[in-house]
């Protein structure tokens, strides 16, 4: 998807409440993106457990402060330091490594949850919007009609409400990703908004907060809602209008529209399917091994810019402890180069050429609403250039 060229997204804190049942909520067993995470309370906020990926397991130790969760797991002696934030009663984001896990809790449905769902729905009703490349569906609030769209994004506008509600993507695909980037007053791309008040949760994934400032020469009065997606990109609601002539109704908008939000795997049929879905990615695969005595880690790095340019990382890292510790570490970097997606006798392609004549290609798949490169799962890390 394209990045707006209005990046409201950046004003949006995504606060998941956490369960009201009173039962400690990072008790319990995790699973997701080929990580199982099972942990138990060891004291007032602090926990231990394990961990399983690639049926290596990890003894865990952790404390809590808020919805947040920081510890460590030991691999073969080694200490490596882990970040658990929970985004809701049922779905946790785990980042260990530089990579990132969405895990839902064991025996948890997804009904409740919208940004979490990955069935495919019926037809979209008359007052609903459905983008199948993104994976998304909204409802248009009462009262406002579609006036435009582009790809990736909406205006909506209403007969009795001044202003208008723009519909845009959201890249950023974490809580804890999101309170590194905003802070206070955002300044991007001409826009100079402010949030003012309090935030307050909008549905099972996102939050709304009250927004004045500048976008271009015009002073503004809104309302922006953020929801963040487990497949991808999230969905950012600005409900704007000018000064004076904001109202309740403006509010009420985006929030319904938020609450209505629902999120499923992208269509990835065909060559343009794909190039749409990996366009602007960096795609990550982490593999670990071990024996007794030691341990190895690897990871694989695939760039996938917008305008076509690509890049290829391979790192590897081992360790042993026979008589003794060392390290031993390798990298291979193929550089730059162009990427494109192409179709043989129906199998998509990704097809990267380097800048040095080399050609890489690989297989594209999707299982579990996962990508999958030669058969194997990458995870998205965030989007890039």
């Amino acid at each position: 998807m394209r990045r707006p060229s209005s990046d409201i997204a950046l004003l949006i804190f995504l606060l998941i409440p956490l369960s009201a049942q009173g039962q400690d909520p990072f008790v319990g067993t995790f699973q997701g993106d080929g990580l199982t995470l099972v942990l138990q309370a060891a004291g007032e906020g602090e926990y231990r457990g394990e961990a399983e990926e690639d049926g290596v397991r990890f003894s865990i130790q952790a404390r809590s402060s808020g919805s947040i969760l920081e510890g460590s797991y030991s691999f073969f002696g080694m200490q490596s330091p882990f970040r658990a934030t929970l985004e809701g009663p049922h779905r946790m984001m785990v980042e260990a490594d530089g990579e990132r896990y969405t895990l839902l809790r064991e025996g948890a449905g997804t009904m409740h949850d919208p940004a979490a769902s990955t069935t495919t729905p019926g037809p979209p009703a008359s007052n609903e919007i459905d983008d199948p490349r993104w994976g998304l569906r909204f409802r248009i609030p009462p009262g406002w009609q579609l006036a435009q769209q582009e790809e990736g994004s909406w205006v909506l506008v209403s007969a009795t409400v001044p202003g208008a509600v723009v519909v845009s993507e959201l890249e950023v695909h974490s809580l804890d990703e999101l309170r590194r980037v905003v802070a206070g007053e955002i300044v991007d791309q001409g826009i100079r908004l402010t949030p003012g008040g309090g935030s307050e949760p909008v549905g099972s994934a996102g939050l709304g907060v009250e927004v004045t400032g500048t976008l271009g020469d015009a002073q503004v009065h809104g309302y922006a809602v953020g929801v963040v997606s487990p497949q991808g990109p999230g969905l950012t609601i600005l409900a704007v209008t000018e000064p004076g002539k904001y109202e309740p109704a403006h509010r009420e908008a985006a929030r319904l529209l938020g609450e209505s939000v629902q999120f499923r795997a992208p269509a990835a049929g065909g060559n343009n399917g794909w190039q749409a879905q990996l366009s602007g990615q960096r795609l990550v695969r982490l593999g670990r091994s071990g024996t007794t005595g030691g341990g190895s880690q690897n990871r694989t790095t695939v760039t996938l810019c917008r305008d076509g340019r690509g890049g290829y990382l391979y790192t590897y890292s081992m360790a042993m402890d026979v008589g003794g510790v060392f390290g031993n570490s390798s990298q291979r970097d193929e550089g730059e180069g162009r990427w494109e997606v192409v179709v043989r006798g129906g199998q998509p392609l990704l097809v990267m050429r380097f800048h040095n004549g080399t050609v890489h290609e690989w297989t594209l798949s999707m299982e579990n609403d996962r990508i999958h490169l030669d058969g194997r799962q990458y995870l998205r890390d965030g989007s890039t250039c």
